[in-house]
């Protein structure tokens, strides 16, 4: 690691990398090359401009350029302390004024806003089986990036396709994304977005209309057809190649103006509830799962618990038959409570199972039952995440995706306290039924059985950027009964020939004395 020669105030930079870095530590160190210095840590270190000034060809860039560590105290008025400070002022500049690219082959995307509530506000009256069966997971309405080709592995899990649109709509068959997914792949590279200047059906006409162009320019020569696109020959005194320079100039922004990333976030950064927009705790909690990797999605619109959980097999008689059998297998009233006197009731009992079964007085609470009078989960005590895991998905289909291995709702600490008991009552009972796996189903794993619980929700916690993650659960502690382990056959020590210890034949004492 270069010197920091901050102690130093005659050394001036120089444009070429420092060599022989590890003398720079020794001596930095009085000589000693094991010592080590907490400021000198490249862990530590903030991050190299010059680094970035490399990358496009900035020559004779000392690795000195940018000062780092301890800073001077004040300013001793040197030629090299200026010098320095001047240099280093010019690479960050350099850096920040670098003009950021998009070559012919990246996604390039169109902002539509407004196009899907009015297009589904025609087809609600025109075509209402349509509108009716279309996707809730879609979430047709809230899709505001319509892309000209989609290309790049994140075609796996980023956007969607609205089918069963016909032309001559526009856009048929496009893939559309949502303002979070757009505004992550803006982020990373992967998409260059625009501000339409025309109308989509002009940049992305339907079938029909292309044939009708076609037919329109198939019966016309190649000098009418040069006539219409202005293609003959240049002006007397203008350059051809400067013309075609210019009418690629004109051409490239005929259509729209490109967007940066600050614009991008005005436009799809929103409050709680905007239509076409996100929230920015949403959208970091959804760049922070797509950066580890994860597949995600939203939660489809009004998720209600689909998947049934096994319930109870019901005691009521549901024809005369079977009321004339349930007289005949009636169960026993013996395990009712006494009025009076001890719960047990005194006798021999050579297992646990008998004891503890006089003593539930109080119902058991059964996750497989869910309450008539349950409401609706609220704002921001709501799934807005499904999220797969790619190890265990790693062939995912974003059209048809398999149940969801974690769901996520979103809140702000700022502005959201602790859930209530009503609240997550209601975040519970909005997902549906998920018992643990069987491979957490032996006796001794009770502990991970609980922690799983047979619903759970995934909390993000958004403290100014910083997301944390908080699991609830719920659980029935009263499944897990722990006194049949104690009725299981003995499989302990000792007891049978040749067994465990103090057993006849067995290595316990008690047996034959030594010879």
């Amino acid at each position: 690691m270069p010197l920091d020669d901050d102690d130093n105030p005659f050394l001036t930079p120089s444009p070429a990398p420092a060599p022989l870095a590890g003398k720079g530590i020794a001596s930095a160190n009085n000589g000693d090359p094991d010592a080590h210095d907490n400021e000198d840590d490249p862990a530590d270190a903030p991050f190299d401009m010059a680094l970035f000034a490399s990358m496009f060809s900035k020559k004779g860039v000392s690795s000195q350029t940018i000062r780092k560590g301890q800073k001077d105290f004040e300013a001793h008025g040197t030629r090299a302390q200026d010098a320095a400070l001047e240099t280093s002022r010019r690479v960050i500049e350099d850096v920040l004024a670098y003009t950021r690219l998009h070559t012919g082959d990246w996604n390039r995307g169109w902002l539509f806003a407004d196009y899907w509530p009015a297009a589904l506000a025609e087809l609600a009256t025109a075509r209402p089986e349509f509108v009716a069966a279309l996707d809730p997971a879609l979430h047709a309405a809230d899709r505001v990036v319509v892309l000209e080709e989609l290309k790049g592995p994140q075609n796996r899990s980023v956007g969607r396709t609205v089918r069963g649109m016909k032309p001559p709509s526009p856009a048929v068959g496009k893939v559309w994304l949502l303002p979070e997914e757009a505004l992550f792949m803006l982020e990373r590279g992967s998409l260059d977005l625009w501000w339409p200047d025309r109308t989509l059906q002009e940049l992305m006409p339907g079938l029909a209309i292309k044939r009708s162009r076609g037919a329109m320019t198939g019966g016309k020569t190649t000098a009418q057809r040069g006539d219409d696109n202005h293609s003959g020959a240049p002006a007397d005194g203008e350059p051809e190649a400067d013309r075609e320079e210019e009418e690629e100039d004109d051409d490239e922004f005929a259509d729209g103006v490109p967007l940066s990333l600050q614009a991008a976030y005005a436009l799809l950064i929103g409050v709680e509830g905007e239509r076409g927009k996100i929230t920015l705790p949403k959208y970091q909690v959804y760049a922070h799962l797509k950066r580890g990797g994860y597949h995600v999605q939203r939660a489809p619109a009004g998720e209600t618990a689909t998947q049934a959980a096994p319930s109870p097999a019901s005691t009521q008689p549901k024809s005369v038959w079977q009321w004339l059998f349930s007289l005949l297998s009636r169960p026993e009233r013996g395990r009712q409570a006494p009025p009076f006197g001890p719960l047990v009731r005194p006798g021999l009992y050579r297992k646990y199972a008998p004891i503890y079964k006089q003593l539930e007085l109080i119902p058991r609470f059964d996750p497989r039952e869910k309450a008539a009078d349950t409401a609706a989960p609220e704002d921001p005590f709501k799934v807005f995440f499904h999220v797969w895991r790619p190890s265990k998905h790693p062939i995912f289909s974003k059209s048809d995706p398999p149940p969801p291995d974690l769901r996520i709702a979103v809140v702000d600490a700022r502005d959201t306290f602790v859930p209530e008991l009503e609240q997550l009552e209601a975040l519970f009972d909005s997902t549906p039924y998920d018992p643990a796996d069987a491979s957490l189903s032996a006796p001794g794993r009770f502990y991970p059985r609980l922690k799983h619980g047979h619903r759970n929700v995934l909390i993000s916690v958004v403290d100014r950027g910083l997301v944390n993650f908080m699991r609830f659960g719920q659980a029935a502690f009263a499944d897990e009964k722990l006194y049949e382990r104690f009725d299981l056959p003995n499989r302990g020590r000792g007891g049978k020939r040749g067994g465990g210890r103090g057993g006849r034949g067995g290595r316990g004492r008690g047996g034959r004395g030594r010879r």
